[in-house]
């Protein structure tokens, strides 16, 4: 029995490890008396915006590949009912200042994704830019069944400068 609760220690640690681990605590999973903003889709089709929206897809990519696919999956399926998923999430939808937020300071607080709470910490990455954050969630919110458009990097920044701090 020693050596199962081991080895659960063990798969835990690595777990947070791979997924980012470490920094510190913040809190974005708070409910705010205030309607969450939402992300401004691409404004004209085959434009400026739409161009700027595939740089930061393919940025986005890469940057969630390094930090978020060993939580979230490689097809944002999430992992079990330790790691919500991003695929068609109604939370990353209607929350991307606090999906910014969860990025930049951890996630600390339940949230619930699709009609599941999930109660995982979420490690913060406080090393990304802005603009790598406004990368990684226009990614995910345009990837697996999500259709958000363009986050952009004032939108992020605004966002960040508004988080909620634990």
């Amino acid at each position: 029995m020693k050596t199962l609760t081991k080895l659960i220690a063990v798969i835990i640690i690595v777990g947070l490890y791979a997924c980012g681990g470490g920094g510190e605590k913040g809190k974005s999973g708070a409910s705010s008396e205030k309607p969450a903003p939402k992300a401004e889709p691409s404004a004209s089709a085959g434009g400026e915006d739409d161009v700027k929206l595939q740089q930061y897809i393919v940025k986005g990519k890469e940057i969630y590949k390094t930090y978020c696919l060993a939580c979230h999956q490689a097809e944002g399926q999430g992992l079990a009912k330790l790691y919500p998923p991003l695929a068609k999430s109604d939370f990353l939808a209607a929350n991307p200042d606090k999906a910014a937020c969860g990025v930049r300071n951890g996630q600390f607080e339940p949230i619930t994704v699709n009609g599941v709470k999930y109660t995982q910490v979420m490690p913060p990455i406080p090393t990304l830019s802005d603009l790598e954050i406004a990368e990684v969630i226009t990614y995910v919110s345009n990837s697996w069944g999500n259709s958000a458009g363009l986050i952009s990097v004032k939108q992020v920044t605004e966002w960040l400068n508004n988080c909620e701090k634990q």
